[in-house]
């Protein structure tokens, strides 16, 4: 599994949770460098699967480069600031299984709890969460955690809230 991510404690957080590799956007600024370090990476191949999150439409431009021929694209979350042109060569040239999803199905829940009870003692998941805030204090949270806009993107790993 190769993560990119801005912030090298995601990248550290990765590694601790089973990554084999890392690429920080420091090191690699361009979507060119990165798609060519995901080659060399990969064989000169591609990667088997691609899983973009971060809801930019130049990530999906950079994300559909690292796909091998006939691997599988997932789009997770949606694209800010309305729509994006791909050429039809990238999806069906490279016969890209391209997979969109906005929230998921209520049994994956029950799947994602069942996966971290079984990996507990080989991933560290459960330090992902990297602040809490009480469930009165969602406002402020969501405040913590938003990178949009920041240069610096966020401090916050991943924001969980609880009920006390």
């Amino acid at each position: 599994m190769i993560v990119i991510d801005g912030q090298q404690n995601r990248l550290d957080r990765a590694m601790n949770c089973g990554a084999t590799a890392t690429i920080p956007m420091a090191d690699y600024p361009t979507p060119e460098s990165r798609v060519e370090r995901v080659r060399k990476l990969t064989n000169g191949i591609g990667a088997d699967v691609v899983v973009e999150v971060v809801g930019i439409a130049a990530a999906t431009y950079e994300g559909l480069d690292m796909v091998r021929i006939n691997g599988s694209y997932l789009d997770i979350g949606n694209i800010g600031g309305g729509s994006i042109t791909i050429p039809a060569s990238k999806v069906i040239g490279n016969q890209t299984k391209w997979v969109g999803t906005v929230h998921y199905n209520p049994w994956v829940i029950e799947a994602a709890l069942q996966f971290l009870v079984k990996t507990k003692d080989k991933y560290q998941l459960i330090d992902v969460v990297s602040d809490k805030f009480a469930l009165d204090k969602v406002n402020e949270a969501f405040e913590f955690a938003e990178w949009h806009g920041k240069d610096t993107g966020t401090q916050a790993q991943r924001v969980a809230l609880h009920m006390y």
